[in-house]
């Protein structure tokens, strides 16, 4: 939704799956939110978290510079680690040379955890997957908002907690790369740069109306295939009565008023 010729206003919407029926996502919700609580010091002998979407949330507004566009981003954090906030004031969280990852300027969130919980991988094809599509999500996110690091917990398949691995942000990448990781920091940044503008771009060609960004993924690829494979398509559309330009403008003049 583009406000003015430029602030364009971005809403990410899950698309549902298969899997948000099946008794699988809220078993994983719930081992999740368990994580956070045994992170955030609830013992063995205390109640479970409530259910799925039912627990308080903290969010805070970060700056970030992107490509192009100056990014103000609305981000939940899951945690709060003083060490961490200490370590960025030390420039542990600073530039890390090969890395290549930009450095996050120390700042009072530094020290804001971001939780993951998952079923750790034990073969080779499922730890290369875990790096070459889970840990660069991991890492963009955290940088966006400037957290500190990740505690990664590593669990059974019956959802027994045997690992916590505690990795400062910008060790994200370099660790990465020691478990056959292929990305890199930069180009993270440089292809999320891009598709913003795009966006922007796209959204600038139908002012004041609510266009739905879709990633298309390119066609599974047989198994004797060969080369590179084919890379997926962006595509912009109009939704007709989308609910989000009326969403907008209610905030804005509700903040206009409380000024």
């Amino acid at each position: 939704l583009v406000l003015s010729p430029k602030l364009v206003c971005l809403d990410i919407v899950h698309t549902p799956s298969a899997f948000d029926a099946s008794p699988d996502a809220d078993r994983f919700s719930y081992w999740g939110y368990r994580f956070e609580a045994l992170c955030s010091g609830a013992g063995a002998g205390e109640a479970p978290p409530p259910a799925r979407h039912g627990r308080p949330e903290w969010a805070g507004l970060f700056s970030r510079r992107l490509g192009g566009c100056d990014v103000l981003l609305a981000a939940e954090t899951d945690g709060f680690c003083p060490d961490l906030a200490a370590d960025a004031a030390g420039g542990a969280t600073g530039e890390r040379g090969a890395s290549g990852a930009p450095p996050p300027p120390p700042t009072p969130h530094s020290a804001f955890l971001e939780l993951k919980t998952l079923r750790w991988p034990t073969s080779a094809g499922a730890q290369a997957g875990l790096h070459a599509r889970k840990v660069p999500s991991w890492w963009v996110q955290a940088w966006l908002a400037g957290v500190g690091g990740v505690w990664a917990g590593g669990r059974e398949a019956d959802g027994t907690l045997t690992r916590v691995d505690r990795i400062p942000t910008a060790d994200l990448p370099p660790w990465s790369a020691g478990q056959g990781g292929g990305w890199r920091p930069d180009g993270v940044v440089a292809a999320g740069g891009g598709i913003l503008e795009w966006v922007a771009a796209r959204a600038g060609e139908r002012a004041g109306q609510q266009v739905r960004v879709e990633y298309v993924p390119p066609p599974r690829r047989g198994g004797g295939a060969r080369g590179p494979p084919a890379p997926g398509e962006l595509r912009a559309s109009v939704v007709e009565g989308g609910k989000l330009p009326g969403r907008v403008r209610a905030a804005v003049e509700e903040r206009q008023w409380a000024g």
